[in-house]
């Protein structure tokens, strides 16, 4: 009785869901990140975020923790005291959302051991974002990291 009253409960949760309503707080949920933490630098708040198992999962295959990716962060805020990311196209299904993006900044500072260039970069890329308890558990990115080497001088264009 107990097992089939719990199963009642959970199918009624299900069917109660309203999957465009999670779609839309999940989204919400990420375009104030972007807004308040990123375009705010401020890796903090880029924290609080973000689950506390936090998982980023880089295209080279190498998956880093909440702390590597908020050091990250810091140091591209750092680096683009002026950078700005700008959301061109932002989707949601189930617990994913995923954000194709602009970003635009002037190397004023150290990017890890590269001194500022004094070059301003432009990048684009798309980052799919998975959320969970209303807080971001993993992420994937892809950009063009080789036209952003380009951009700053430390590859040559041709």
């Amino acid at each position: 009785v107990c097992a089939a009253a719990l199963g009642a409960l959970v199918l009624t949760r299900a069917i109660s869901a309203d999957p465009a309503a999670e779609a839309d707080a999940n989204k919400a949920l990420v375009t104030e990140m972007y807004d308040e933490a990123v375009n705010g630098r401020d890796a903090a708040g880029l924290a609080q975020f973000l689950t506390e198992d936090f998982v980023g999962h880089d295209p080279d295959g190498e998956d880093i923790d909440r702390g590597t990716h908020v050091w990250g962060a810091s140091m591209v805020f750092v680096a683009f005291p002026d950078g700005h990311v700008e959301i061109l196209d932002l989707i949601a299904e189930d617990d994913r959302v995923a954000v194709r993006w602009s970003f635009v900044g002037t190397h004023e500072g150290p990017l890890d051991s590269l001194p500022a260039t004094g070059r301003k970069v432009e990048l684009d890329g798309i980052s799919v974002h998975r959320v969970e308890d209303d807080r971001i558990a993993e992420t994937w990115e892809a950009s063009n990291t080789l036209l952003f080497l380009q951009q700053l001088g430390v590859i040559p264009a041709e």
